[in-house]
């Protein structure tokens, strides 16, 4: 028992470093409700639904310690990135070179976590059995639908 919740709390801890990074990485005049496929705990949720054995739960937890030490700086930089980004868009006067170094740099470190994601995703994916990874495309599937309907039923709402 003490094991399952030593790996909760570690997949709670990437979840709340996941969603941070997502959250303070858009640009600022996205939607920030943190909901969808692209959010870190819709991803790992799913995760924690597929009933990992002991060894899978072990892999799981050194993929996520892994990730985990190398994406905290990254997220730090990329929310330092992301006020100088704001500093120099509302300073007067209008600097475009400086808007567009500090644009770039924000966006290499959105890439950078990105990719660190992906990768991170793919090693977890690699420690399931075929039926896992069979029920994961069934719930990814499910929670696409999901989505397909609230943005249908949102679009609606707006059209009058």
């Amino acid at each position: 028992m003490n094991r399952k919740n030593t790996i909760a709390g570690a997949v709670a801890g990437l979840l709340i470093f996941m969603i941070a990074f997502a959250v303070e990485a858009r640009p600022s005049g996205f939607d920030r409700q943190g909901v969808g496929m692209n959010s870190g705990l819709g991803r790992l949720q799913f995760f924690m639904e597929l009933r990992l054995t002991e060894v899978q739960q072990a892999e799981m937890m050194n993929i996520i310690n892994r990730y985990q030490a190398v994406g905290e700086p990254l997220r730090s930089n990329a929310i330092d990135a992301r006020k100088n980004l704001r500093a120099i868009i509302q300073a007067d006067p209008f600097d475009e070179d400086a808007a567009r170094n500090a644009f770039r740099q924000v966006s290499a470190l959105r890439e950078e976590g990105f990719v660190l994601r992906a990768k991170m995703m793919g090693e977890l994916k690699a420690i399931l059995t075929l039926e896992q990874r069979e029920l994961l495309k069934e719930k990814k599937a499910q929670r696409l639908e999901n989505m397909k309907r609230r943005f249908d039923s949102l679009s609606e709402e707006r059209s009058y």
